[in-house]
């Protein structure tokens, strides 16, 4: 039952993220984040992570994009195809940003 309740609790974070981003009220919050290890519980044993460690993000639209965009690519997968997930920093003019991939190795 815990388990059941903590995941109700994080899909009303996430649903509360969603709002406050739609409505600009959102305020972020960097932090040192453990990438790597995020991606690579949110991936599972259904694909491969190659992520820099850490990285200055704000945890909660990290676990909310990665959340989303892994959803959609397991649905969207051939069953027992691998989904390959790939985090690097990426120098820009304006900043570093940290740059998400996510492939579906076999689309449906």
């Amino acid at each position: 039952i815990q388990g059941m309740l903590d995941d109700a609790a994080d899909w009303c974070h996430s649903r509360e993220v969603f709002v406050q981003l739609e409505a600009g009220t959102y305020q972020i919050r960097p932090s040192r984040v453990r990438v790597r290890e995020q991606l690579e519980a949110l991936v599972g044993s259904q694909g491969s992570v190659h992520s820099v460690d850490e990285a200055l993000v704000d945890h909660n639209l990290l676990r909310l994009f990665a959340h989303e965009a892994l959803s959609n690519a397991f649905k969207y997968a051939v069953p027992g195809s691998p989904i390959a997930v790939a985090a690097r920093i990426a120098a820009e003019p304006h900043g570093s940003f940290l740059h998400i991939s996510i492939q579906n190795t076999n689309r449906a």
